[in-house]
Order: structure tokens, then sequence, then C-alpha cells
């Protein structure tokens, strides 16, 4: 039977880019292909990575659909990446570290630097959730301030930021945070 694509996924995949050239935050809609660098558009994906994803991701729609606490969220969130992208043996992915709700060490131990912060939001709380149209809200504050307490304690590792509710995924360059913020 052909892999059939989650209720969730039928709509096509957009990526938000946070623009700041002076004021006011603006934020641009983006295609996945725009956001890509055209060096990671370039690379080979291998078969079984491929057929990991398609297993990975409808469990993870399936599992945050509906109500869901914060806490489920992440712990379903870090099942999901070390499942597809981060390996056990290479990556840490940790909750609540330094209150910060999930983050990926560079490496396998908890000593290890920062590499991404993970801002989860609940679904039933949609006035603290960041959107194109919303984007001064509680989530976007809260990992400033991470993204803000990390560079400030010496961690130059970060180089992406995220926020989610379960749903929509909003990824951020770090560059951009150390521009705009």
């Amino acid at each position: 039977m052909p892999f059939q694509l989650s209720p969730h996924l039928r709509a096509r995949p957009t990526l938000f880019l946070i623009k700041h050239p002076t004021t006011p935050l603006k934020v641009i809609n983006i295609s996945p292909a725009q956001a890509l660098r055209p060096a990671f558009r370039k690379a080979k994906v291998s078969r079984a990575h491929i057929e990991r994803m398609k297993h990975e991701l409808p469990l993870l729609l399936d599992r945050t659909a509906g109500k869901v606490s914060e806490s489920t969220l992440r712990g379903h969130l870090e099942t999901f990446l070390h499942g597809v992208a981060f390996p056990i043996n290479e990556f840490l992915i940790q909750s609540e570290v330094r209150r910060m709700d999930t983050v990926i060490h560079d490496g396998p131990k908890r000593k290890g630097p920062v590499g991404v912060i993970i801002e989860a939001k609940t679904i039933d709380n949609p006035r603290e959730m960041f959107s194109a149209s919303k984007p001064n809200v509680k989530a976007l504050h809260e990992l400033a301030l991470y993204f803000m307490r990390e560079r400030h304690a010496g961690n130059t590792a970060i180089k992406q930021l995220l926020i989610t509710n379960g749903e929509t995924i909003y990824l951020f360059a770090d560059a951009e945070f150390e521009r705009i913020f």
C-alpha cells in the first residue's frame, strides 16, 4: 500500500522568516525551497532516511493532535527527533534545561554546548503561540530571552531556534536572532 499523508500534512508546508531591517518586526512567508541553502538542496537523502521520516512524522502528528500538555508535547517531539535526525548516541535532547523547554546539545554529553533551542506551546493557548499575523507573543519573547541568556553565557554554538505547538513549526536561524535582538 502506498504511503498516505496524514490529514495534518495535506496543506503545503510553509516556513516563516523574520526580517527586521529597522522597525517594526516583520515576518515574511517563504517556501521550504527558499529557506534551504543551495548546498542542502543538492544533498542526497538516503531511502532509509525517507522511510524513517514516513514512519515517524504521522506518529508525531497523531500523538500531538488534540489537547496535550507542554510536557507531553516535548516528550513526543524528543522521541520524533531521536527517531529521525538526532541519534541518541550522537546528540543529547533534554527538556527543562536552565528553564528552556527543550534543547539539543551538540554531542551526547550534558556539558556539550546547546545547538538548538525549542519553545513548545499548547494548542489550548493560542494567545501565547507565535504566528505570522501575531509575532509579538510570549513564545517569541521566551525564545529571545533564552537565546540572549545563552549568548551572554558565551554559547556561540546555537544554530537554530524553533517554536512549535505540535501542528505548526516555526524555525529561525541564529543569525536572524543575533541581528534582531
